[in-house]
């Protein structure tokens, strides 16, 4: 038998603020940490079967924004992300496509990851 049991604790919080009667300001940060635990039992004493390591993931995540009436019918908005996300997966972790003999494996890199956005859009209504 295999028993799984996943954890996710997730926390978010963000504010807008009307600057003025054309520029709202606004910022958002979420949080996420899981944890995945995979046991193993056996109704037999023999053999006894060891639980594989625990995964592990945490996201981080932050936004900063501004929209900008700069006319009746268009806006401006200027955005910048950061978002950071880290895997520990046993699974994939230091495992290359020849790190087990005679098994052609297809080395996939782990997808922690740790990234910069800014963005420029304009929306205009007709």
């Amino acid at each position: 038998w295999v028993d799984n049991e996943d954890t996710v604790d997730s926390f978010g919080v963000g504010f807008r603020w009307q600057q003025s009667s054309k520029l709202e300001l606004g910022a958002d940060y979420v949080m996420s940490l899981s944890e995945g635990d995979t046991d193993f039992r056996s109704d037999n004493a023999a053999p006894i079967i060891e639980a594989f390591p625990d995964l592990e993931s945490k996201l981080h995540s932050f936004k900063l924004y501004a929209d900008y009436e700069w006319r009746k019918d268009t806006q401006v908005k200027i955005s910048y992300l950061y978002e950071k996300y880290d895997e520990d997966d046993w699974s994939i972790d230091d495992v290359t496509y020849d790190t087990i003999p005679e098994v052609l494996l297809l080395g996939e890199p782990n997808p922690s990851y740790e990234d910069h956005v800014v963005g420029v859009s304009i929306k205009t209504v007709f």
